[in-house]
């Protein structure tokens, strides 16, 4: 078993007083923001002095215990932030650009806190995979096998994806969109007139 953690270090990736961050929530999730590029300032957004450490590792949850490695940051400092109590600036350490996005970790998590010790756990980080490319969203998969989650549609519609804005603009048909929480369904139609 390889851990993340000597796959940082041999990447030149100084870790001493660091913790781990377990990116969950919602609005948006930490997942949305990596795919719009946002990962960095969602995560700098505290509501505690989470990070009391030189370097942050930020880590996404995928599914189960199933995690995504979004990066290493240097702790520079910290201020009141105006929409949490607390602004973190941060810097993205060399040497892992070809790292992020592609290595997914598996750890199960047992407990509630989402701000973990990296010297003392660190280790139980173990890589399972390291994707060819970096985690983007995917291509539009055939009209036939679309079911995504809103927050997913959302940062599509958002970015104008190309290949889903080319497949859906020219389309007339109808469509259904679940609310899984309450289980009401909103169904619609396309012209096909983008």
């Amino acid at each position: 078993m390889i851990s993340l953690s000597d796959v940082l270090k041999l990447s030149g990736i100084p870790l001493r007083n660091y913790k781990i961050q377990l990116a969950t929530g919602k609005s948006p999730t930490p997942l949305e923001a990596y795919y719009s590029g946002a990962f960095k300032e969602w995560q700098e957004e505290q509501s505690n002095k989470n990070f009391q450490c030189d370097t942050v590792i930020g880590l996404i949850h995928l599914y189960k215990d199933q995690w995504l490695f979004a990066g290493a940051y240097k702790i520079l400092g910290v201020k009141r932030g105006i929409k949490t109590a607390y602004l973190y600036q941060t810097e993205l350490l060399a040497g892992q650009e070809d790292l992020i996005g592609r290595i997914v970790v598996r750890y199960k998590r047992e407990f509630r806190a989402s701000y973990i010790q990296g010297v003392k756990y660190g280790h139980q980080f173990e890589v399972a995979e390291i994707k060819p490319q970096k985690l983007t969203i995917q291509p539009f998969p055939g009209h036939n096998r679309v079911i995504l989650p809103h927050h997913h549609l959302s940062t599509i519609a958002r970015h104008e994806d190309p290949s889903w804005k080319s497949a859906l603009s020219s389309v007339k048909g109808v469509y259904l969109i679940v609310d899984t929480t309450s289980g009401r369904m909103y169904v619609g139609s396309a012209t096909g007139n983008s």
